[in-house]
């Protein structure tokens, strides 16, 4: 009896790490419900992939929208999700002489409101494949390293990324053992999102090798995935030793971001 392929929602799917595991995901067969906010983005992606990807864009923060995404006609159909991975995420450095509330606002409403109204949606369909299959449904979502250490200028995005991961590690005590919950600690990864940085970022992956390394890793159904390994026990040892990380690095990674043309 042939094993139907696996059906994934993706947020965030027009560009960086959720377009990355969108296309891997389509090219191993399985069908992906992809989703952003931009239609054109997601309509190339169904094009590039015409026999196993359903655009569905969507502003992840908009309440109303949210409400009934999977009543919508282009995928009412479905009776279960086997994967759900949350990508969609913003970044806006904060000014510490103008602590922007709206900006705040911004970020929060997208990597964290936006990941719980994204579950919400989400939640039934998961269910439904957990009932009928042999392994847990997953549900992903990407945090970030930041979360381990303070960063410049990352207030908003740092704790927005850290809502979140406290978030899915409640879930996770919640939803055991029917929905493995995951949470993905990214490095610095090449995408539409870190070229706007102005500092060093070592270690860097493309969004790429990033996708192949998590949905290597989400076979295992893990509770959390790292990468790249050697930023991730950098920035442990450096929570582990905050005198040398605030007195030293974060000192030399202001300097050199002054001095970048």
């Amino acid at each position: 009896m042939t094993t139907p392929p696996s059906v994934y929602w993706i947020t965030g799917a027009g560009s960086g790490i959720g377009l990355a595991l969108a296309r891997a995901l389509a090219r191993r067969g399985d069908h992906v419900i992809a989703s952003g906010r931009r239609p054109e983005a997601l309509a190339a992606l169904q094009q590039e992939f015409p026999d196993n990807m359903t655009p569905l864009p969507v502003d992840v923060t908009d309440k109303v929208a949210m409400e009934d995404l999977f009543g919508r006609p282009e995928v009412a159909h479905l009776k279960r999700l086997d994967g759900v991975i949350l990508s969609a995420g913003i970044c806006e450095y904060v000014h510490v002489d103008n602590l922007d509330p709206t900006l705040f606002e911004r970020v929060m409403q997208t990597n964290f409101q936006g990941a719980v109204l994204s579950t919400r949606a989400a939640l039934p369909l998961l269910r439904q494949s957990a009932a009928s299959a042999s392994r847990p449904a997953v549900l992903a979502a990407v945090s970030s390293m930041s979360t381990y250490v303070g960063f410049p200028r990352a207030q908003a995005y740092g704790a927005s990324k850290a809502a979140l991961s406290y978030f899915l590690d409640s879930l996770r005590c919640d939803l055991a053992p029917e929905i493995s919950v995951c949470t993905i600690y990214p490095g610095f990864i090449e995408t539409p999102m870190t070229e706007q940085n102005d500092f060093p970022m070592p270690m860097m992956l493309s969004a790429e090798q990033a996708a192949h390394r998590i949905l290597s890793a989400l076979e295992k159904r893990p509770r959390r995935i790292v990468l790249p390994w050697r930023m991730h026990a950098l920035l442990t040892l450096a929570r582990a030793l905050p005198g040398i990380w605030y007195g030293m690095a974060i000192p030399r990674l202001t300097r050199q971001r002054r001095v970048a043309p």
